[in-house]
């Protein structure tokens, strides 16, 4: 009778722990499939785990550690997330979730734009990658698109999502996929179908997928817009706004809002977009500068200019203008951060390839010293072939160097200096004028009305407009004379021996020769003409800044005065050249 009932009681224990055990399982089963669609029930079923936390086995520990990674990533603090997925990477002897832990922190170090950890993971995932098959794979295929979009590797974010696509047919990675796919062929201006478009939302629609239904719908209203058709654009938006409303993804609100009431600011709809870039602005306000900012600012000041309300769109205008440029200084400043960490990465993977070989010829020469006489040309053989291959990797890494440099340094659309290097040449040639005692002028000009042009003919043609006036401009400048692309339509000049009334002078020339561009090339007639601004060392000393701000509030004074013309700083007076009105 004991015996029985001692028997009876350790089968029901054994029984209840398996079936605690399969509960545990079915827990982190449901959820992985609630992460990121249902962000609250996610994280009611993970504070149940958490309770039940004595239930867990190590590898049920980790995979809830995983997910846990997720919740804190997705609340704002990626630092923490970062320990908890180099923890399951060290610690779990699955490989499939080591290849999920490892996908997941790509994309923490994409969205902290901690480009050099990212290039490292990315080099210690690809070798995870070599035996694919599994739904793992695929999202370690979708992390490196997301990582490759961020870095403006377009066509690698492009290979990667497709391979992804192709290794799975679970809704959510299709919805994914389709909509990183989307991103890379927007940014580089290519059209998509759209039957595309409809294929990627409907797998976004049948997975619930909110948050990438709009940012998808996001993209297909960019896309409208590069195929110049913003009447479809605005009216997809109108369609979708339930979307937008109920999702709680500020980022993708904000750029909603600010689309919207560019939009609507073209259809003459002047009181509905000034609501929707308030929207915007409401939202966008905490995130710095963004594009969504920007753009909603430079919506405002259209609007009180068409309202012929001075006052109120030079307010707006200052502000957009001071946003816009720390919006590109931030654009640059991500662009040489990831110039700088792809070649780091390139560095190290040299060194290891070298390191590699170095080993190898360590395991060579200890066999070699085993044999007899005879081998000795074999020796002699492996140490020139090992020298050929490091002297091949140090030119092509001194090539690849050479290369980085000179693309942080330049900028890409125009082939001039870019902002920060021309801001170094600046201060080199300024030290070297106060040594001297010699004048130095400086001058910024920016194209007047600019926007007009790509509104109305698109960002080709306002592509090609950048590039003509560069080109005139070296056509008539003077050897010595130092140009710099400040950002969008802005440009700087360093005019050596130069006082504010000879720079006028020389100026001049610019101004004429730009407002003589013939634009038919494009097959679109219309004006090119810039505003300029001029100040000297005479007045402003041999400080950059002060050379800067001073020409900067000439250049206003061009722009309040009627744009196409040249304004001198002076300390109590502006000196105006006396110019043409823009047609």
């Amino acid at each position: 009778m004991k015996k029985a009932l001692l028997f009876f009681l350790l089968s029901s224990w054994v029984f209840n722990a398996f079936a605690s055990e399969n509960d545990v399982d079915s827990m982190l089963a449901q959820a992985w499939k609630l992460k990121s669609k249902a962000p609250e029930k996610f994280s009611a079923l993970l504070d149940s785990l958490a309770e039940s936390d004595k239930r867990l086995n190590d590898e049920q520990k980790l995979k809830f550690e995983y997910l846990d990674g997720y919740r804190v990533a997705f609340s704002g603090k990626p630092l923490l997330a970062i320990e908890k997925y180099q923890h399951v990477i060290a610690n779990t002897v699955d490989a499939e979730l080591r290849l999920y832990a490892s996908t997941a922190l790509l994309n923490i170090f994409a969205i902290t734009r901690n480009y050099s950890e990212g290039f490292d993971t990315v080099t210690y995932l690809l070798p995870q990658l070599a035996t694919p098959g599994s739904e793992a794979a695929a999202q370690a295929h979708l992390g490196l698109a997301i990582f490759y979009n961020q870095v403006n590797e377009y066509d690698d974010a492009y290979k990667s999502a497709s391979e992804a696509l192709s290794l799975t047919s679970d809704l959510r990675s299709i919805c994914f996929g389709n909509n990183l796919i989307f991103e890379a062929q927007v940014n580089q201006q290519k059209i998509i179908s759209k039957e595309n478009f409809e294929q990627g939302l409907e797998a976004c629609r049948l997975a619930e997928e909110n948050v990438v239904i709009a940012s998808t719908v996001i993209l297909k209203a960019k896309n409208l817009l590069n195929k110049d058709d913003a009447e479809s654009a605005q009216e997809l938006l109108i369609e979708n706004k339930a979307i937008f409303d109920a999702i709680n993804y500020p980022r993708i609100k904000a750029e909603y809002h600010s689309l919207m009431s560019m939009l609507l600011f073209k259809s003459n709809s002047i009181i509905e977009a000034e609501v929707q870039a308030k929207a915007a602005l409401d939202i966008a306000s905490q995130m710095g500068a963004t594009k969504p900012n920007v753009d909603a600012l430079y919506v405002l000041y259209l609007i009180e200019e068409f309202r012929s309300n001075s006052s109120r769109a030079l307010a707006f205008y200052k502000q957009y203008a001071e946003l816009e440029k720390a919006y590109v200084d931030e654009v640059s400043a991500k662009q040489l951060s990831i110039s700088k960490a792809k070649n780091e990465a390139l560095e190290k993977a040299n060194q290891i390839k070298l390191l590699d070989k170095e080993n190898a010829l360590l395991k060579t020469e200890a066999r070699l010293r085993k044999k007899e006489l005879q081998n000795s040309y074999l020796v002699i053989l492996s140490l020139v072939m090992l020298a050929a291959v490091i002297i091949a990797w140090l030119m092509v890494t001194r090539r690849i160097h050479r290369k980085f440099k000179t693309q942080a340094r330049t900028d890409k659309l125009t082939g001039v200096t870019n902002r920060h290097y021309f801001t170094e040449l600046a201060q080199s040639n300024l030290r070297y004028h106060s040594r001297t005692g010699q004048d130095l002028a400086f001058v910024i000009f920016d194209l007047d009305l600019f926007k007009r042009i790509n509104d109305t003919y698109g960002h080709i043609v306002g592509d090609w407009v950048l590039q003509q006036v560069v080109k005139t401009v070296q056509r008539v400048c003077r050897g010595q004379d130092i140009i710099g692309r400040m950002g969008g339509e802005e440009f700087a000049l360093l005019l050596p021996g130069c006082t504010v009334e000879k720079a006028i002078a020389i100026t001049e020339n610019y101004r004429s020769a730009i407002a003589a561009i013939d634009s038919t090339p494009t097959g679109h007639a219309f004006s090119v003409t810039a505003s300029f601004g001029v100040s000297d060392s005479r007045q402003c000393g041999y400080s950059f800044d002060k050379l800067y701000a001073s020409a900067d509030e000439a250049l206003y004074q061009s722009k309040e005065t009627g744009r196409n013309k040249i304004c001198g700083y002076e300390p109590e007076v502006i000196l105006t050249s006396v110019t043409e009105q823009p047609a």
